[in-house]
């Protein structure tokens, strides 16, 4: 795994959610289907990512949150963008 600081947390606040081993969770993992979230779970940690990054996600960019890379992938954009 990359030991990228955006990577580490939201790994970290996914793991925290669905109680898997952040170790065990991989970056091509889809949230519903492999990971197990339900919608719940997901707006859980988009509220959590948003919170600990001082960012929101567009309404469009939550609905293309399929794998737990293109979560990561959201943040460094709005990383960079500010």
């Amino acid at each position: 795994m990359m030991e990228d600081s955006v990577t580490v947390k939201v790994i970290d606040i996914i793991s925290g959610i669905v109680g898997f081993d952040s170790n065990d969770i991989l970056l091509e993992d889809n949230l519903r289907k492999e990971l197990g979230m339900e919608q719940e779970e997901i707006d859980a940690v988009i509220s959590a990512v948003e919170e600990k990054f001082n960012m929101t996600f567009d309404e469009g960019d939550k609905l293309d949150l399929v794998t737990v890379s293109d979560v990561i992938d959201c943040v460094e954009d709005s990383v960079k963008e500010s």
